[in-house]
């Protein structure tokens, strides 16, 4: 975004805020120092915004409530609150389709040594793979860190246009013909940033597995195969090798010996089995290790193939922590 389009949603913010007080008739404090926006409710609860487009995104930087005076009824300031904190997520979205809350994390019931970062498909969102944590086993959760990122929303042609949330546009059922670069290229950027912030958080790069169905497991294919510091492993479901031709001139030597899982249904209307075949003999015609399963059922994920991901993830795990 440029900084013209930031301050445009800047002010569609502080609208949204005008609008809420006149609403609720409540007095609603903001102070702007910089990139930092803070909203101040009576109760002295306080919303922060970071404005800084280093993710090309508007996030929200921190959020309390303060203790409340005692003379006022808490239930009304918390419903002024979330009212308005959820009315500044749709003018966020409606804007320029940014979401302040960017993805689903679910932290580890021991210190986190490891990480998982899982891509949903098309028109979904991160909590579509959210119940599979339960279903891995505990020796692979009890340590590790899951988080499921929200794609971005964009018009994806193949669907008229409309607008949901997507890795990339796609344009029609040849998968790959006319193939959104653009597109593809912004989301591994993404997932670098989220590669990063786990590096930066003690996670090291060797600890961290990249996953993803359907689109998800493209983009994981693509931005594993190009990561310059290496992986835990790649996690790629109901799938195919997105921009094929560029990834002997593109993939990093740091990644050249990562595992891969790929997984597909022999009967996949969406992304037929030959494509997932395809790119799983191209990758091991280039010399990576990919690990192929193929299951009775269409494009989704059964209780068989849960199986086969817990005992790869707990496989590649252990490995990458010795």
């Amino acid at each position: 975004m440029t900084s013209a389009e930031y301050e445009q949603l800047a002010d569609a913010i502080l609208n949204t805020i005008d609008e809420m007080v006149e609403k609720l008739d409540v007095d609603i404090e903001s102070e702007l120092n910089g990139n930092i926006l803070t909203l101040i409710f009576p109760n002295r609860s306080k919303i922060i915004i970071n404005k800084q487009p280093a993710l090309q995104e508007i996030w929200i930087a921190a959020k309390e409530i303060c203790p409340r005076p005692a003379t006022m009824v808490y239930g009304k300031w918390r419903r002024i609150f979330n009212i308005t904190f959820k009315s500044m997520q749709r003018t966020c979205r409606d804007t320029c389709g940014i979401d302040l809350m960017n993805e689903v994390i679910i932290n580890s019931p021991k210190t986190a040594t490891g990480c998982v970062i899982w891509l949903h498909g098309l028109g979904a969102d991160g909590h579509d793979f959210e119940p599979i944590v339960s279903e891995l086993p505990r020796v692979v959760t009890e340590n590790t860190r899951f988080i499921f990122p929200h794609a971005p929303r964009r018009a994806i042609t193949i669907n008229g246009g409309m607008m949901m949330r997507g890795w990339y546009d796609v344009v029609a059922m040849d998968l790959t013909a006319k193939q959104d670069v653009a597109g593809t290229v912004h989301s591994q950027q993404l997932i670098n940033e989220y590669l990063s912030q786990q590096i930066k958080q003690g996670i090291a790069s060797d600890r961290i597995v990249l996953a993803g169905f359907s689109q998800g497991g493209a983009i994981a294919l693509h931005a594993g195969l190009r990561y310059p510091q290496p992986l835990a492993g790649i996690l790629a479901l109901s799938t195919y090798l997105p921009l094929a031709d560029t990834v002997v001139a593109e993939a990093h030597e740091a990644n050249r010996h990562t595992a891969i899982f790929m997984g597909h249904g022999a009967h996949d209307p969406v992304i037929p089995v030959q494509h997932g075949e395809k790119s799983c003999a191209y990758l091991q015609q280039l010399g990576y290790l990919v690990e192929w399963h193929s299951y009775l059922m269409q494009h989704n994920v059964i209780a068989s193939e849960i199986v086969d991901i817990g005992r790869w993830l707990q496989q590649r795990l252990q490995e990458s922590e010795c």
